[in-house]
């Protein structure tokens, strides 16, 4: 099979690299650095698919960006500055 007929999925489940990614290269933090910090287990897999932009559910967001802004008491983000885009309820 050729790699690029998955490239088009209907539900879009890719959603390219998030800013998510570039903001936590710019605090110098690391996915263990938000993982040790979540209060409601947010894990590896999440971040690696959250910053990739694998699609994540919106609880699984908002796991990320409270880990992102307990790991950043100078700067508070928002959703909508770490993703381009909203993931499903659920």
């Amino acid at each position: 099979g050729n790699m690029m007929e998955n490239l088009s999925e209907p539900d879009e489940m890719d959603k390219g690299v998030q800013p998510l990614d570039r903001i936590m290269r710019e605090l110098l933090l690391t996915d263990e650095h938000l993982v040790d910090k979540s209060t409601d287990n947010l894990t590896f897999r999440m971040m690696a698919k959250g910053r990739k932009g694998r699609r994540i559910k919106s609880r699984n967001q908002l796991r990320i960006l409270r880990a992102l802004n307990d790991c950043s008491p100078e700067k508070k983000f928002t959703h909508e500055e770490l993703f381009n885009y909203k993931g499903p309820a659920g």
